[in-house]
């Protein structure tokens, strides 16, 4: 099981239903979890530890390929990533590289939904 961040926009389909043109959404959507990928991304990274890199490199930023995106997601390929974020019964202490970031980027990530609220609402009340 991979270590994963996930970015979720749920409730689109009732705003889509709305809009006379539902891509408009699109933009601000997209902009959105392209600002949460590229903020959470390089955060990760250098919260893991680097002794020969390769746990920096397999932090994989993803989004969804889709013309209206829905999710965003961090996460490492590498299988031992997720003894290095939850810890081992052997005692190896948790370091929580994921759950941290995004726990001090919450702040940020909250700012760039409701600067995507507002686009939204503003292409609600044109029309």
């Amino acid at each position: 099981m991979p270590v994963t961040l996930k970015v979720n926009v749920q409730g689109l389909s009732q705003v889509e239903r709305r809009l006379a043109n539902p891509n408009a959404v699109n933009t601000p959507v997209r902009l959105f979890l392209e600002r949460s990928r590229d903020h959470l991304h390089p955060r990760v990274q250098r919260r893991i530890r680097r002794r020969t890199g390769l746990g920096r490199a397999s932090v994989v930023a993803e989004m969804d390929p889709s013309p209206m995106p829905r999710w965003v997601k961090v996460f490492s390929r590498l299988y031992y990533i997720r003894f290095y974020e939850f810890g081992t019964k052997r005692g190896q202490r948790a370091r929580r590289p994921f759950r941290r970031t995004l726990r001090t980027s919450r702040k940020v990530i909250f700012g760039f939904a409701n600067q995507a609220g507002r686009e939204i609402a503003q292409m609600l009340r044109r029309g």
